[in-house]
């Protein structure tokens, strides 16, 4: 399975446990919401049917639930199996960077999956960053560390540590990526461009006013998460490897 985020496709591995995980702390935006009004409307930036069927599938029944999926290009095998759903789940077609048709506040809870990294350079991840809070009262936004020393798109250790220049022609010469092997540099360095994976501080500056979760692998963090919004402070421990992901979902 897989997502369209700019001109490509990304995998996303809806059966990684570690996404059953970190969703723990994405719950309890919705829960809250469900218990204070009685409904919740929830956008998912470059998000998939599939995700929400392994993290969340009772969401998916529930009448009070309304889930709006925004890529610019969706998996037609998606809307093939919406017939099963009860709940109301839309697919939208839309730019994380700039959702001109959605109002202010339009959404209770925003949620957004390994996207941020794609959508450009710095100043589209900073367009993404301002749409977030703008049009959701809540958000959780998760990112790969550029700290962790596995390249989550290319399956190569230390791979985004080299120089784009290197990192092009080693997809030149080795099958890296999840899709077809480039067969030209131009190609090659598209596909380099394709994932631009942030630090703390880069991620921290993008969302200040969000407390930053640290989800911590084998002694190493693995990715970064943003949780904020309406009502919430940034915790003590933001930013750090102190804030962690839960270790394990509780039933």
């Amino acid at each position: 399975m897989s997502v369209s985020v700019g001109a490509r496709y990304i995998p996303t591995s809806v059966g990684n446990p570690y996404r059953v995980r970190r969703f723990a702390l994405c719950r309890p935006l919705i829960d809250r919401t469900l218990a204070e009004r009685g409904r919740c409307v929830i956008v998912d930036l470059g998000g998939s049917l599939s995700y929400w069927t392994v993290c969340a599938p009772d969401l998916l029944d529930d009448e009070r639930v309304a889930l709006d999926l925004i890529n610019l290009r969706h998996d037609p095998s998606e809307r093939a199996a919406l017939g099963a759903i009860k709940g109301q789940v839309r697919f939208l077609h839309g730019d994380a960077r700039r959702l001109d048709d959605v109002a202010d506040g339009a959404y209770d809870v925003l949620h957004s999956n390994s996207v941020i990294e794609h959508v450009g350079q710095w100043a589209d991840m900073v367009a993404m960053a301002q749409e977030v809070s703008r049009v959701a009262r809540l958000h959780y936004v998760q990112t790969p560390y550029w700290g962790f020393p596995m390249e989550p798109h290319f399956r190569a250790p230390f791979f985004h540590w080299l120089p784009e220049q290197w990192r092009a022609r080693l997809l030149l010469r080795f099958h890296l990526n999840f899709g077809a092997r480039p067969t030209d540099f131009s190609s090659a360095m598209a596909i380099v461009q394709s994932a631009a994976l942030l630090d703390r501080r880069q991620f921290a500056s993008l969302f200040p006013r969000s407390s930053i979760y640290s989800e911590i692998v084998r002694g190493f963090t693995k990715s970064l998460i943003a949780i904020g919004g309406e009502g919430m402070a940034p915790e003590p421990a933001s930013n750090t490897r102190k804030l962690r992901v839960p270790s394990r979902v509780v039933p």
